[in-house]
């Protein structure tokens, strides 16, 4: 698959990457978003995947670019057990 060329590009900064379209920014991916790793809630506590959170799974992969995801978790889902 080919994508069409922006009409001017300019160069990243980076060198791996090389030049970008002119009207993008260049952002390091971790300062975007905030990570978390750990178990996958049960399925059975439909109350943890009825939320806004989008959830990334291998199922989620199917192109370049992940608008969106199939499945969503609740703010109760990503929030730390009390201690």
């Amino acid at each position: 698959m080919k994508l069409p060329a922006y009409p001017a590009y300019k160069a990243s900064g980076v060198e791996w990457l090389g030049d970008v379209p002119e009207h993008s920014e260049s952002r390091r991916f971790g300062y975007l978003f905030r990570f978390y790793s750990g178990d996958t809630p049960s399925t059975s506590e439909s109350d943890l995947w009825d939320g806004e959170i989008p959830w990334v799974s291998s199922k989620d992969m199917k192109s370049m670019v992940i608008s969106d995801t199939e499945d969503h978790h609740s703010e109760e889902a990503v929030r730390p057990p009390a201690n």
